[in-house]
């Protein structure tokens, strides 16, 4: 587990239940830097189905006009993964903060190892 004493404070309880570890705390700005590079993978496959889906007529109408090819389908390309990876990286790091401030009064999640 490289990496994993800055990427997550925990500890090993004693006693009885000597197996598991309790993850305290969360890093805000890898768990980010993990769910935008997600995003951003994500974003890039539903573009692709997207603007491959947007250049074909469905159910006998006529293809959209070029230029609106062009916007739906190439500019989807680029925009959505922007989109998707901007998007992870907010909510990973809400959600690492909000992690944190609640593990604080209530405890972490405890992990069984070994």
């Amino acid at each position: 587990m490289r990496g994993a004493g800055k990427a997550a404070n925990l500890s090993a309880n004693s006693g009885a239940n000597s197996g598991l570890l309790e993850m305290r705390r969360k890093n805000e700005h890898r768990e980010a830097i993990l769910y935008a590079a997600l995003g951003l993978v994500a974003g890039a496959m539903f573009s692709l189905i997207l603007a491959t889906m947007g250049s074909f007529p469905m159910n006998g109408q006529a293809a959209l006009p070029f230029p609106f090819r062009i916007l739906f389908g190439g500019l989807a390309i680029v925009v959505l993964p922007v989109f998707y990876g901007v998007v992870g990286a907010l909510m990973a790091g809400l959600g690492a903060a909000l992690y944190n401030l609640v593990a604080k009064w209530v405890g972490g999640i405890e992990v069984e190892v070994g």
